[in-house]
């Protein structure tokens, strides 16, 4: 999981205004020229698809909660079969060591009496569990060492990696540590389901005004009357204080300065991947796309109103 250094996450308003991010730019220059202004807006009103985005990310929370809750229910199982094996008993009758730092290698068979069951059963058993999780390779495609290493900690993996006995201390270590690695996925589900309300939130929340958009430049389409401009143009404003008030809210929940503990940022990138440091976090991107489209309906508006006013 990388971490986003502290970056706001902020749209570029000249990108907005300009609605040049990237491919668009060729249908905002093609709006200058009256013959093809309709024919582009027709076109852009078939590619942007704004909420999209959204009903993606929707897809995409479900689907990362199913991997999770795998991987929750695949730790547990891993501690608690491991809490049912029989350890390495010492010698003398003790447990053999504790584990502790670099001194977990030398506890794993020290003084051992060799009437338990070894490491091979522990590495079987993370086979079993963890390492048989349907997106496993997909997701991981780690070595059982390295997954070990990064899931249980660097001191267990060494143990286990550098014995062929579980003493009692080992077998402690590892349940302990699978128990930790299982409420990391229970902390990351409550993400998960904060983070799915948000989109709900968000969609309710934006839908309506698509829709006032769509009205507005379906006007502009069909008709182009000096009062049928005038119209367009206020309304069109008034989408655009909602939408960027939406966008104010949305951003300052990004803002890792509002929300130090949260790094929300570092969460988005999880899920959504590295787009979401560049504007792309579902509910800022869908944001971004419908001020873009109103700028271009305002353009038009423009020059519906200028037009009939010179011929008037």
């Amino acid at each position: 999981m990388s971490t986003g250094g502290g970056q706001q996450w902020q749209l570029d308003r000249t990108a907005l205004e300009t609605g040049c991010t990237g491919w668009e730019c060729g249908l905002v220059e093609a709006l200058g020229e009256p013959a093809v202004a309709l024919v582009a807006i027709a076109v852009g009103l078939a590619v942007f698809v704004s909420l999209t985005l959204l009903r993606e990310a929707a897809d995409a929370v479900v689907e990362e909660r199913k991997h999770v809750v795998r991987e929750r229910n695949a730790f547990e199982a891993f501690a608690e079969r491991v809490e049912r094996l029989q350890p390495e008993m010492s010698s003398d009758g003790g447990k053999g060591g504790t584990l502790s730092g670099a001194a977990a290698v030398r506890v794993v068979s020290d003084g051992a009496t060799g009437n338990g069951e070894g490491i091979d059963a522990v590495e079987a058993t993370y086979e079993r569990t963890v390492m048989s999780m349907q997106h496993y390779e997909e997701e991981y495609g780690e070595t059982l060492a390295e997954n070990m290493a990064a899931e249980l900690g660097s001191d267990v993996a060494t143990a286990v990696a550098a014995g062929d006995q579980l003493t009692p201390g080992l077998q402690s270590a590892l349940v302990s540590e699978a128990r930790r690695a299982a409420k990391r996925r229970e902390t990351l589900l409550a993400q998960l389901e904060d983070e799915a309300e948000r989109i709900d939130e968000a969609y309710r929340a934006i839908e309506p005004v698509e829709h006032r958009l769509e009205s507005v430049e379906a006007d502009l389409d069909a008709s182009g009357g000096f009062h049928e401009g005038v119209s367009a143009w206020n309304r069109l404003r008034s989408i655009e204080t909602d939408l960027e008030g939406e966008l104010e809210r949305q951003q300052t929940r990004l803002d890792p300065s509002e929300h130090p503990a949260e790094e929300p940022h570092v969460f988005c990138r999880y899920l959504y991947g590295d787009d979401a440091g560049n504007g792309e976090y579902p509910v800022l991107g869908t944001l971004g796309r419908l001020l873009q489209r109103v700028e271009r309906s305002k353009r038009l508006a423009v020059r519906t109103i200028t037009e009939k006013s010179a011929s008037g």
